[in-house]
């Protein structure tokens, strides 16, 4: 099940069809959340918040993954793409 909002969101992406893959990656999120999968799911829901330019939603994904997933592989760079975000949304 994980792997079929992965695909439908990973397609959405390209074509510009970010809702969809912000709705898909929120489902694969809230599917038993796991330290394996659901950090990565959080990014490229990141990704696809900026991509519609909700950042402060961006940064709130990436901060998710800080706070929920410590020693997690993604941290260090959600740490940083967060502090980003964070002042792009002030801009």
């Amino acid at each position: 099940r994980r792997l079929r909002y992965r695909c439908t969101s990973a397609a959405s992406c390209p074509i510009d069809q970010f809702a969809d893959a912000v709705d898909a990656y929120e489902k694969a999120i809230a599917y038993k959340p796991n330290k394996e999968f659901t950090p990565i799911y959080l990014k490229k829901l990141a990704i696809a918040e900026e991509q519609r330019g909700n950042f402060d939603a961006a940064a709130d994904a990436y901060e998710k993954i800080n706070e929920d997933f410590q020693g997690s592989r993604l941290q260090q760079e959600a740490e940083k793409q967060a502090a980003r975000l964070k002042g792009l949304s002030l801009n």
